[in-house]
């Protein structure tokens, strides 16, 4: 899989679902891009 640089998705529309108290599933259109861990503060891509 290929990750976009965050340059790529400025300004586009991405979703964010919320896993649980500290995690969000991150998306752009259905594409699951990865976890946004607010505990490590970073985000994990998917596998």
């Amino acid at each position: 899989m290929i990750f976009p640089s965050p340059e790529a998705l400025a300004r586009e529309p991405v979703g964010l679902k919320l896993i649980d108290d500290d995690r969000w599933q991150i998306y752009f259109a259905k594409l699951s891009l990865g976890v946004l861990d607010g505990h490590l503060g970073r985000i994990i891509k998917p596998q």
